[in-house]
């Protein structure tokens, strides 16, 4: 993977139980922080706002 898109509209689920944004198991991907370069932002309808990264492979 190279890329990472995101939207992200203004609103907040607030149940412990959601799965979060990254989530790892073993052995379908290994526990280990990635980091990512912020390529582009940009403002959509309803403040929402679409962000694009480049994954950087350490």
């Amino acid at each position: 993977m190279d890329e990472v898109s995101i939207v992200m509209a203004p609103i907040a689920d607030g149940d412990p139980d959601m799965q979060t944004l990254f989530m790892a198991r073993e052995p379908i991907s290994t526990i280990q922080p990635i980091s990512f370069s912020l390529l582009d932002v940009r403002q959509l309808e309803d403040s929402t706002v679409w962000l694009r990264y480049k994954v950087n492979n350490s």
